[in-house]
């Protein structure tokens, strides 16, 4: 994958890693749009990035990811990279082979349901980020 002159989306852009990646990427010449549900957080990476977009996403709202999908398919046509850094935790059982470390509980269900509407008919590339920490202090990565 090339890294340069990409229009890239990147789920989880306000904070952390999703705001570096966002940062670097623009600097090095793609077209980025963030999106996340903090507006405000959004609204000040963008006043630091000149250039940068971002829109609005709920991962846990069907509706806002389906409205994401839209005005990213509207909006961004030559959209060919999702980064879906955002993601949500929470405790539950999970099955053996289910793609989630069992030792944390955690699960990245949540956070690819939000690919679904994106990245259908394999109209753009999608990469996976988490890292997050469990109960206990330790971390758990996936790259997908």
């Amino acid at each position: 994958m090339k890294l340069i002159n990409n229009t890239m989306l990147i789920t989880g852009g306000a904070t952390g890693i999703g705001r570096a990646l966002a940062e670097a990427l623009q600097a090095a010449g793609n077209e980025v749009i963030i999106a996340g549900r903090r507006l405000a957080l959004l609204d000040a990476v963008r006043a630091a990035n000149p250039g940068m977009k971002s829109a609005a996403l709920d991962i846990t709202d069907p509706e806002s990811i389906k409205a994401l999908a839209e005005k990213m398919r509207r909006e961004f046509p030559r959209l060919n990279v999702v980064i879906q850094n955002a993601g949500t935790m929470r405790m539950e059982a999970l099955p053996s082979g289910s793609g989630a470390d069992a030792d944390s509980g955690l699960t990245l269900a949540d956070t690819w349901r939000a690919l679904e509407d994106l990245v259908d008919g394999g109209w753009c590339k999608a990469i996976g980020l988490s890292d997050s920490r469990n109960r206990e202090g330790n971390y758990w990565r996936a790259f997908i």
